[in-house]
């Protein structure tokens, strides 16, 4: 695809996103297929209106970037997710395609080229990503991440308790920690929610207990001097993943800079005028979801366009579970760092 051709079908899209989605979402509800009938039996109607809007921002990732690998991929997470659910994966072909007759109603005939091959790839490749979502497992040898996410899952905050006590002193040796046996345990919990071994409650429960315990644990380390720098920390537009940036935040105070945190689910208006208003040296972008890829890029694009009344000296990074295996993502993001660990600042 070209890339003037990429750009027209991705601000068509953008245009007529509304529209777009409340006609796929009606068509779906309304359906008499049996495909669709069985799988509103195991999926909720809420659910429903999750996949949709996420399916419709990971379209707009692969346009935006030009890269349908990134569509493919989170096709074979969903597969994945839903396969343990025993939903019937060609649902997700029939909803590409359902996507592609919702576009020729509210797009030009030329625009809506693009988006039937990409569902056409899909389709290509959907026995192979149906074969791979089947077996795929997330296996960790890390014996004690394992125990130690065990243990998450129960809510047993004495035993995560008693481990940090045992193995953190400094702030060194807690993201040692971090970096290794609690990030290992936290992708084993998520896999077991996404295998459907584990309740979303439990899920819940296992990082509540970890969050609970972790701040309380950093909060008590020994502070570093000041090092005069400002870090400013958000979570992509309109996400509500929080627990990665609360402990950022933590571990930057104790590593000396001063730091502003924004939270989670804050539209981009108002994180450019907080940008604007403290004016850091730094601003990081996290992001969990895929699906966020599209609100990040736009954002620093947008920051990128004004830069004349951001801070002159200001530096973008990025960090988060979303631009893992994405390959020198502060290129493609046009940000000056990606941070694979908090250290790297």
């Amino acid at each position: 695809m070209k890339i003037n051709e990429r750009k027209k079908v991705y601000e068509a899209l953008q245009r007529h996103s509304f529209e777009i989605t409340l006609d796929l979402e009606e068509q779906i509800r309304n359906s008499t297929l049996p495909i669709v009938i069985d799988t509103l039996q195991i999926i909720h109607e809420n659910e429903i209106h999750y996949i949709i809007k996420y399916h419709f921002k990971m379209i707009l990732v692969a346009f935006y970037f030009q890269k349908a690998s990134f569509f493919l991929e989170y096709q074979l997470w969903l597969y994945r997710v839903y396969f343990f659910k025993k939903v019937d994966l060609d649902f997700f072909i029939l909803l590409n395609r359902l996507f592609e007759e919702v576009c020729k109603k509210h797009m030009l005939k030329l625009d809506c080229i693009e988006i039937e091959s990409l569902a056409n790839e899909l389709e290509d490749k959907h026995e192979d990503l149906k074969k791979e979502a089947s077996y795929k497992r997330y296996i960790l040898d890390d014996v004690e991440a394992v125990d130690f996410a065990k243990n998450l899952i129960i809510g047993n905050s004495p035993y995560i308790t008693e481990y940090f006590t045992n193995n953190v002193s400094n702030i060194k040796e807690f993201l040692e920690t971090y970096n290794t046996t609690i990030s290992n345990a936290m992708k084993y919990v998520g896999f077991r929610w996404e295998s459907n071994e584990i309740s979303v409650a439990k899920e819940h429960i296992a990082t509540n207990t970890l969050e609970a315990v972790i701040l309380n644990i950093i909060e008590n380390l020994e502070e570093n001097k000041s090092k005069d720098k400002h870090i400013f920390l958000t979570v992509a537009p309109h996400e509500y993943h929080g627990l990665a940036i609360k402990i950022a935040a933590l571990v930057y105070r104790k590593l000396g800079y001063k730091v502003t945190s924004l939270g989670t689910s804050m539209p981009t208006k108002e994180i450019k005028k907080a940008i604007m208003e403290f004016r850091p040296d730094y601003v990081i972008f996290s992001a969990t979801l895929k699906a966020s890829l599209i609100d990040v890029a736009l954002i620093v694009e947008e920051i990128r366009k004004d830069k004349k009344i951001f801070p002159q000296n200001l530096e973008i990074g990025i960090a988060g579970a979303a631009f893992e295996n994405i390959v020198n993502p502060s290129k493609l993001f046009k940000t000056d760092f990606y941070l694979s660990k908090l250290e790297e600042i």
